[in-house]
Order: structure tokens, then sequence, then C-alpha cells
């Protein structure tokens, strides 16, 4: 059923107080003035139509835009108030860019309209997110991009201030690169027009930072490109290309604080959440693309990681290490010895479990300054939990050593594999360890829990099976499982833990066929057939078919690791007479024009991927 639009569902609706207001035009009439100048069910209305297709010699469609558009400019007396009108009061965009295309086309001049705030039609456009009409005026009027309304806004100001993501992408994409990057810099006592550490608090307007980034990638010539001949000579520029040999990346946008003042300003602000820092806090959540593989924040992440984040992420990494060193020995030295509390006949062990619950303290304190830093974030990140659990095992492992438990050795052999498996996050420093890792631990995430289902269902129906099987026979069931299982007498477990070693060791589940009878023998068969030879083969295929399709997805992971890395080390250096990143803070660098296509082509390639069949054609 064709839903067809109505013409009250062409006006806005407005509230009580926006009807009384004596500032709109709308206010000049009512709502049935306004439906009765759209209605096309009169005879009238048909009669007017068949009238300007005879005059004018336009189609159906034109000719009753026309008649449309002169009942509403009965209605508002002129043609300006019913151009501001249908600016303020029309939601549907494709009619108020007919109407608007027909009343330029008349004589009015849209760039004159302004409401009492001394907005024009593209603050208008911009705070309704109407992309097509705002492309309409930016082409027939370019002035009005930089025009200012009586809040001292421009156009893209107003759509960034009400959250319109589209408008204020589409206008920063026009607008020049040097009045965009001007907007988000303070001028000496005043602060930025807008503010990039807030715009990225929310995380919203994605598209507008990604166009933003945009603007922060310049060409440069080392000679001035050639102009026009009729304008100057060319002489021997002509025989250069016209292609840039270099490409300006602007950081001090990225780089400055909520006021929109860089780090060598004497009134920036210390602040530790930075556009970067929120970047990498969501990016936790939503991995996008555009923004992740930009250009922009791969040379500003590979700068902080060489300059200094690397140097600092190997000191912990190095000091984790040398925690490990100290847990294993002194764990070892205490399993070695016949009284894990005399330390005389071992006068290291005392020093090393010194050094052990000191570290341990300083990784908790750590835990717990991060949890304050991001409360929701770290809560939801699950390996923080098997950090904290490590830490505290260790912490239980001393108190039930003093109290004389054996509770204690069970408790220090998973403390030792807990706090090595923590050994992993710090696989980012090197990429190619980093992208195993990431990969190794996403087809174990995805393949290994849908494998262990079906493996569970089809282990638990033959455990069962099987044990009632061998009653009909009266056979035992140590003799049929093995002499590893003897002790077994009346036990579905034991079926269940021989079934589990079949699939871990690929040997029988059944000693001998005899000793089972000839239905456990069957059910035997078929349980081997089914995990050895089906389940098994399809695990592997499925592994290796999961390894390569998680390739792009695992080096977005390990970029957002990275990130994350450089934003934790900036934020411990948060204080004004250590901060990294006002220390090696650098407006912008200069890159080689290889260096940026190379990296534009893989970007595009992250963000458009091309099909096989595309490829072909």
């Amino acid at each position: 059923m064709i839903h067809r639009i109505s013409a009250e569902d062409l006006i806005l609706q407005r509230s009580a107080s926006q009807l009384d207001d004596s500032c709109s035009i709308a206010s000049s009439f009512t709502l049935q003035d306004r439906v009765e100048a759209i209605q096309q069910s009169s005879e009238e209305f048909h009669e007017m139509v068949k009238k300007e297709m005879r005059e004018k010699g336009v189609d159906r469609s034109q000719a009753m835009d026309l008649v449309r558009l002169q009942r509403l400019i009965d209605v508002c007396d002129t043609k300006e108030n019913t151009a501001l009108y249908l600016l303020q009061d029309w939601n549907y965009e494709p009619q108020v860019c007919r109407f608007l295309r027909l009343l330029s086309s008349s004589g009015v001049n849209l760039k004159d309209v302004v409401d009492f705030l001394h907005n024009t039609p593209l603050h208008i456009a911009a705070t309704k997110n109407f992309i097509s009409l705002s492309k309409l005026l930016i082409d027939s009027y370019p002035c009005m991009l930089m025009a200012i309304n009586g809040q001292g806004e421009m156009p893209v100001e107003t759509a960034i201030r009400h959250s319109q993501d589209d408008v204020a992408a589409f206008l920063i994409r026009r607008m020049d690169h040097r009045r965009v990057r001007n907007l988000f810099k303070a001028k000496k006592e005043r602060n930025a027009a807008i503010s990039l550490v807030k715009l990225t608090e929310e995380f919203g307007m994605q598209k507008t930072i990604v166009a933003l980034l945009d603007c922060l990638v310049s060409p440069r010539w080392p000679h001035p490109p050639c102009l026009p001949s009729d304008i100057v000579p060319c002489l021997s520029w002509e025989h250069l290309q016209d292609k840039p040999t270099h490409f300006h990346v602007t950081y001090d946008i990225l780089e400055s604080d909520v006021n929109g003042r860089f780090p060598d300003d004497p009134d920036y602000e210390y602040t530790p959440k930075s556009f970067y820092y929120n970047l990498t806090k969501h990016f936790q959540q939503n991995l996008n693309k555009e923004i992740l593989n930009h250009v922009v924040i791969k040379l500003l992440t590979k700068r902080k990681w060489e300059k200094y984040a690397a140097f600092w992420f190997r000191v912990r990494f190095f000091n984790y290490v040398v925690f490990l060193a100290v847990l294993s020995a002194s764990f070892m030295s205490a399993a070695t010895s016949d009284d894990p509390l005399d330390y005389k006949s071992s006068p290291g062990r005392r020093t090393t479990e010194i050094l052990v619950t000191l570290m341990t303290l300083w990784f908790i304190a750590d835990e717990i300054s991060e949890l304050k830093r991001e409360p929701l974030a770290y809560a939801k990140d699950v390996f923080n939990y098997l950090d904290l659990s490590g830490y505290f095992l260790i912490a239980a492992t001393f108190v039930f050593r003093y109290l004389g438990s054996d509770a204690q050795w069970i408790l220090g052999s998973l403390a030792i594999i807990i706090n090595f498996c923590g050994i992993f996050k710090y696989s980012v420093g090197d990429r190619y360890i980093g992208l195993y890792i990431k990969c190794l631990g996403m087809v174990i995430y995805k393949d290994i829990p849908r494998f262990l289902v079906v493996f569970t269902i089809i282990l638990v129906a033959f455990s069962i099976s099987f044990f009632t099987a061998l009653k009909a026979g009266d056979f035992n069931l140590g003799s049929a499982l093995g002499s590893e299982y003897s002790l077994c007498k009346e036990d579905v477990g034991c079926v269940m833990l021989a079934g589990l070693k079949t699939w871990l060791e690929g040997s029988s589940v059944v000693r001998s066929l005899s000793t089972a009878g000839w239905l456990g023998a069957i059910l035997a068969i078929f349980f081997m057939l089914s995990v050895v030879i089906i389940l098994l083969n399809v695990l592997i295929a499925q592994l290796s078919l999961t390894y390569e399709m998680v390739q792009e997805e695992s080096l977005l992971s390990f970029s957002v690791l990275r990130m994350q890395s450089v934003a934790t080390i900036e934020w411990q250096s948060r204080f004004k007479y250590w901060n990294l990143r006002k220390k090696y803070y650098v407006p912008g660098e200069i890159k080689s024009r290889e260096e940026v296509e190379e990296m534009m082509k893989q970007y595009r390639e992250s963000t458009n991927p091309t099909s096989p069949r595309d490829d072909e054609k």
C-alpha cells in the first residue's frame, strides 16, 4: 500500500509558544490557511493547474508547484516572507528546494532573506539538517557559506551546535581548509569557536570529524603552481608538474585543550583527556574505519609511538617481566623447601617475597587508578578482571602460607598461570606478534565455543547411551574403557572423561570393541566417526577460514590497542612539569607525496572495499 503525503504532513507543527511568537512569519496566518494553500483536491486548483500548463507550457508537476507557490505567496503577502516561511515551517526538503528554486528564478534574492535572529537560509537549513537545500544555496550564493547571524555564528557552527552531523560535514568540505582550522583555534584572549575536545566527548558527529581530518592534509609545491598564461606567463614553469611533491599534515588542532589552545600556549590547560584520548576511548566500543584508518590519525599515532610512547611502553613491559621473574623465583623457592616459612635456610626468598608483595601492591594501585579514570570502560573489559584476579591470588597465597594451609599451592599455581597470561597485553609493542595474538584470540573466541556446544551434545548423548548399553550385556565399565578406568564401576562421568580424551588425544574411546558388546561397539564407532573424523576436520577448516577473515579486524583492533597505550602513557604524564604531549608537541609535519598517496590508497581500500567481481570487471 502506497502512503500518500497529505497536506498536514508537509507542515512542521509548532508549539503554542511558537505560534504566539510575534516575530515569526507563521503567526500572521492559521494552520487552516497553510493547508488550503497546498490543498489540491478542489476544482479551482485543477483549473489553475491547467491554465499554467497552457500559458507557460510546463508539465503538470511543475504547474502544480507554481499554483501551490502562488497560493503561499497570497497568504504570506510577499515572496520574501514566503521563502522564510518555507524555510522555517516546511519539513519536506525536496518540495522546499523546488519552491525556493522557483522563487529565486522569479527574482527573489535569497541571501537577503533573514529571520528576526538574522539567520540566513543556510543557517536555517543547517539547523534542520537539509543537505540538498544547503547544496542549492551554496551553489547559487557562495558567499552565504561565510555569512554571520545575529549570534556571530557561521552556518557550520550552527550545524555543529545543533548536532546536525550530515550538514556540518558537508559545509566543512565546501569551506577553505584554513578557515575550517581557524574555527577550532583560540585567538589571544578568545577561546575557539568550536571545542574539538567537547566535539569528541559524545562521539556523535563522526562524519564531521572525518571532514575535519581531511582539512588537516594540505599539498605543498616547491614552486608556485602554474597559472593560466593570460594571468601570469608560465615561462619555465610549463615544464614542471603541477602535482604537489609534499603534503603538510597538521597536528596542532588535535593536541588542543578544551578551549582550543595549543600546548605551546602559556594558557594551555593540562587536561588529560584530549581529542586523541576521546577517540581511543570510543574506538574500544565502535571501530569507525574512516577515522581509525585516516592518514592524519595513523601519522599522529606513529609519531607519538616513535617519539615517546614506545620507550615508556618498553619500560612497563620490562617492569612486568621482572615481576614475573621474581614471582616465579619466590614460588619455586617456596615449593622446593621443606618449610615455606623457614627463611633462615633460604635468606634470598624473604627478599623475593618482599619484592613480589611491593610490586603486586603497585600493580593493584595502577588498576585502581585505571578504574577511577574510566569506571564504565574498565568494568566492561574482562581482561581487567583477569589482571585483578592474578594479583589477589598472589595475596591470598601469602595469607594461606602464613596460616599453614596447603591451599597456598593451589592458589599459587593459579596465580602463576594468570599472571603469565597478562604478558599478552604488552604484545602491541611488536606489530607482527601483536597481530598474530589478536588473530589467534579472535579465532578462539569465534570458533571454539561453537565447536564445544556441538561436541558437548554428542558427548552427553554418547556417554548416557553407552553407559546404558553396557548394562544390557552385563559388561564391566572399567574393562571396557581401559585400565586407567578400572576403578570406575557405575559412573557415567568416566565415560565422558574417556570421550574427552578421544577429542584431545585422538585415541579410541574403548580399549577393545569386544569388551563393550555389539551395541556399545556400534556407539563407540559412531562417536569416533563424529568426533575424530568429522568434527575435528570441520574445526580445522573453520579455524583456517576464520583466521583469514579476521585479519583485517585484528589489524583494526591492534591499532586501537596501540592508540590506547599511547593515550594511557599521555594520561600518566598529565602533570604541568611532566607532560609528554607538551614536550614533544609539533604543529605539523611535512610528508612526501609517495608516503601520503600510499596511505591514502590503503585508506580507500579499507573504507570502500571492492568485491572480487568488481576487480574482474
